[in-house]
């Protein structure tokens, strides 16, 4: 953030949420939860996205950090962590809202730049603090991906054994063989394209940068429309 500073661009450190340790440790013992996802609230001027998916900050559990600090309306919502998870992540959760607000980005000449990691889904348990006490909102199920609609076909894998494949000597690929030694990946991805007069014809939008070996992408580009669309 100093560096973009220093040149004079301005940004915004957000958070989808740290993971959460949680004192469950005996049968029925349950703590409340808040996601505590931070996002600019002028996210739709922004141009250049970036969201961090690797190596998330784990934070113990602190009572007030989950507690609604201001209290307006009749009914406050947040979660249960219940007992056995000891380990509350609410990015599936965050991610979703963050996905009602990112096409605002998308639907202009903007990048967004993802730093993945496997695919996951969670269950979380809905409460809600209202004036009769604690009442259950029953559970909904969300996906780390949510953010994005467009992802492509993908398969959680993990290794370390990749190779550069993008057909051109520019400063990208440059970068990319430098690195590359020290890439690993946990998930990894299919070339998306469709069905044309029997044929399967692959995306000329989509650039695999990185693959763990043929058909299995590890990094990719993918132009699209302004107005959001992958095709």
């Amino acid at each position: 953030m100093e560096a973009l500073k220093g040149r004079r661009l301005s940004g915004f450190s957000g958070t989808l949420g740290p993971l959460v340790q949680v004192p469950n440790r005996k049968q029925h013992s349950w703590h409340q939860c808040l996601p505590n996802d931070v996002f600019p609230p002028n996210l739709h001027e922004y141009d250049i996205v970036i969201i961090d998916l690797q190596n998330p900050k784990v934070v113990p559990y602190v009572p007030e950090d989950h507690t609604h600090a201001v209290k307006k309306g009749y009914e406050h919502p947040a979660f249960s962590s219940q007992f056995p998870e000891t380990l509350f992540d609410p990015r599936a959760f965050s991610a979703k809202a963050l996905g009602t607000e990112l096409p605002r980005v998308m639907g202009k000449e903007s990048v967004l730049v993802v730093f993945a990691t496997e695919f996951e889904t969670t269950q979380y348990h809905r409460i809600a603090i209202t004036s009769r006490g604690l009442e259950g909102r029953g559970q909904a199920t969300y996906r780390l991906y949510d953010f994005y609609s467009g992802l492509p076909p993908h398969q959680n894998l993990e290794g370390k054994d990749t190779s550069v494949v993008v057909k051109n000597d520019g400063e990208l690929a440059a970068l990319l063989k430098r690195h590359n030694a020290e890439v690993t990946y946990r998930i990894i991805f299919e070339h998306p394209g469709r069905w044309k007069e029997g044929d399967y014809v692959k995306s000329q939008n989509f650039i695999p940068l990185i693959e763990s070996g043929p058909g299995q992408v590890v990094a990719f580009a993918w132009k699209r429309k302004s107005e959001g669309s992958t095709a």
